[in-house]
């Protein structure tokens, strides 16, 4: 291995930094929106993440906390900056095996790092999985083609396999390099043996062994208390459920169900492959898509190559698109959940350009057109800088404080020892980092619930710090519902963080009144008017301190789903602030913020929010009066006008009741 690193062309080492400045120069500076601020608790207290736990990313992140500069989630941040710049000097040093030629290994390796999706990957925690995945498959690529030429077949091979391993730990989707690198294997079997065979899955499994790490930490809970320890492991057995993914069952989406689904439907490949080559190819290289065609071409005059290129591709756009990707209809959302899984087969893609840019060179300098030869060399130099504005005006996120802000204001707005309940990743992941790192709002008992689960999860407030100062709640390590004491609500201490959208179980037993990024609740069996009253009383003086003059401005970076889902409740929360200023008499300012609160989110968004929320407090003279005044604007007319008829067909059911 470290022979194989002393080869590394030192040039190469010049893209790695190139595309590591440009990285750190949008990279978020603190936690972002959805799981990335779950990686960055995990990785501080060396815990773990949501299923499959991620430990190789853990110990990674970990290792980046320690240097002494930022704070914990932009350490953490840097994983993805890294390992995409160590993705792109993979591709560098790939292009230069297959072509030899450095002005189009250089183009194609800084361009890749370039392109939408592995740029915007590149730039918080969760994308750090999967460029640092991309990373160490290349790795594993640049293995493959080693071993074609022949070049140390035995050694290349086990190595493969340990890192095939060792990946698995990050992201299992590594595992599609295992089927990759049968193919060189079986153009080499000559090569071959049982005690090879042996030693491979010996190399595979001691990589694999990272796993342990959750186990290990597991134990330590046990013993001392205190991990961020998302994936509980206290057996084997269950260190096997966090590995398949099991707790996803109910979705039909652990890595089990996967593959036993991957043959289940023909009808979904074509779904599969065009979802991947559409959304993830050909987004990836748009711009440069001749070369790519070019770059097939010339390889089918060396056929393993082409073979194995082109076996790639399949594995990772057809296969994975059949097993992740294969929906008819696709939201956003899925789109962009979905697309980052993919990551690895933008790299091979750019080997590929690389081999149209070669190419293209190599067909003027045959022709003798020297001044063209030299200009279209420099050409190729500079061309990765003409890409350059787009990812740092679209993907800049190094003023994007959104997540931060959001998970500061949540628990600040919070009265002294009160209790949220959590169910969504930005609320919960944001809850974990902001209480176990930065150690914000101790006092306050935050517990995860989800879906119509009957028990809370404790992970964000361990019974081993809460117990004394919330004795009435703990029972055990897990509770229910129903032993929530009512205590809680009558001090109006009992709050869930999503204003409308309160699970089944809750709804049973609480009703609720929105509260600042969260929902104050009660119990339905009590009268409401003077508990919504204290809180509209509460809700004012701590929206006071809420940051909206940096939501606003996070607005053009805040293009992820989970961004606008962030939006939408600072939206919420600055239209319910103008409607109790507005009830008080202070019109002029009440307005002001119902027009900021359409600037953080679309009307079409949080205008039936709102409006029901206006419904539910008997006030739907209000509600369609400022229905009537958006209808006769040019902006807000139409969905003002479908939101009417739905809040007209809503009055007539209730009535009908």
């Amino acid at each position: 291995m470290f022979e194989a690193i002393k080869k590394m062309r030192m040039d190469g080492w010049l893209v790695f930094f190139v595309s590591f400045v440009v990285s750190l120069v949008c990279i978020c500076p603190t936690i972002y929106p959805g799981d990335s601020s779950l990686m960055a608790a995990a990785s501080f207290s060396l815990g773990s993440a949501h299923p499959p736990g991620y430990p190789l990313f853990v110990i990674v992140g970990k290792l980046l906390t320690l240097l002494s500069l930022g704070n914990v989630a932009f350490k953490v941040n840097l994983v993805s900056a890294l390992s995409g710049a160590l993705a792109c000097f993979m591709v560098f040093q790939i292009s230069m095996e297959i072509t030899e030629s450095r002005p189009a290994s250089w183009a194609a390796a800084l361009i890749c790092g370039m392109s939408p999706i592995f740029f915007a990957a590149s730039l918080n925690a969760k994308g750090g999985v999967y460029t640092l995945n991309s990373f160490m498959s290349m790795c594993v690529f640049l293995l493959g083609i080693r071993i074609i030429k022949g070049r140390d077949v035995f050694r290349n091979s086990l190595l493969a396999f340990f890192l095939i391993g060792l990946g698995m730990g990050n992201h299992q989707t590594i595992g599609l390099m295992g089927l990759i690198i049968l193919l060189p294997l079986a153009m080499r079997w000559r090569d071959l043996s049982v005690r090879w065979a042996l030693l491979g899955i010996l190399f595979f499994l001691s990589g694999l062994s990272v796993y342990l790490f959750i186990y290990l930490r597991s134990m330590a809970l046990v013993d001392h208390g205190g991990l961020i320890l998302y994936s509980h492991a206290w057996s084997f057995k269950d260190l096997a459920r966090v590995f398949f993914r099991q707790a996803y069952a109910f979705n039909n989406s652990s890595s089990t169900q996967a593959l036993e689904q991957t043959f289940s439907n023909n009808n979904v490949w074509l779904y599969g492959l065009r979802n991947s080559a559409y959304y993830v190819a050909l987004l990836s290289v748009k711009p440069v898509v001749v070369f790519l065609l070019i770059g097939l071409a010339v390889l089918t005059k060396r056929p393993k190559l082409f073979s194995y290129f082109v076996f790639s591709g399949i594995v990772w756009l057809l296969l994975l698109g059949k097993l992740v990707f294969s929906g008819a209809l696709l939201t956003i959302s899925n789109i962009e959940i979905v697309s980052v899984y993919f990551l690895p087969v933008v790299p091979i893609l750019y080997c590929i350009i690389a081999v149209g840019f070669a190419a293209t060179l190599s067909f003027i300098r045959k022709r003798q057109w020297s001044f063209v030869a030299r200009v279209g060399t420099w050409v190729l130099v500079a061309l990765p800088f003409a890409f350059l504005p787009y990812p740092l005006g679209l993907y800049n996120l190094n003023s994007n404080f959104l997540a931060y802000n959001y998970g500061r204001d949540m628990l600040m707005s919070l009265p002294q020892e009160s209790l949220i309940m959590e169910h969504g990743d930005n609320s919960l992941f944001t809850t974990f980092y902001m209480k176990g790192v930065e150690r914000i709002r101790e006092d306050v008992l935050a517990i995860g619930t989800g879906g119509n689960k009957s028990v809370f999860g404790l992970e964000c407030a361990p019974q081993w710090k809460y117990d004394k100062l919330y004795p009435k709640f703990y029972h055990g390590s897990n509770s229910s519902i129903s032993e929530i004491n009512d205590e809680f609500a009558l001090k109006g201490k009992l709050f869930i963080d999503n204003s409308l959208d309160l699970t089944d179980v809750v709804a049973r037993f609480y009703d609720y009144y929105p509260y600042v990024l969260s929902a104050a609740l009660w119990p339905k069996n009590l009268p409401a008017a003077e508990f919504q009253a204290g809180v509209r009383n509460r809700f004012k003086s701590a929206y006071e301190r809420v940051n909206y003059e940096s939501v606003l401005a996070a607005i053009p970076s805040s293009y992820y789903h989970m961004s606008q889902e962030l939006l939408t409740r600072y939206s919420l929360s600055t239209l319910f602030y103008s409607d109790f200023i507005m009830r008080e008499g202070d019109l002029r300012d009440g307005e002001a913020f119902q027009k900021m609160a359409f600037i953080m989110a679309p009307a079409k968004v949080v205008l039936w929010p709102y409006v029901s929320f206006l419904l539910k407090d008997g006030r739907k003279d209000h509600a369609f009066s400022l229905l009537a005044r958006m209808k006769t604007t040019k902006r807000y007319g139409d969905i003002a006008s479908i939101v009417e008829e739905k809040a007209l067909s809503v009055i007539g059911d209730n009535d009908r009741k």
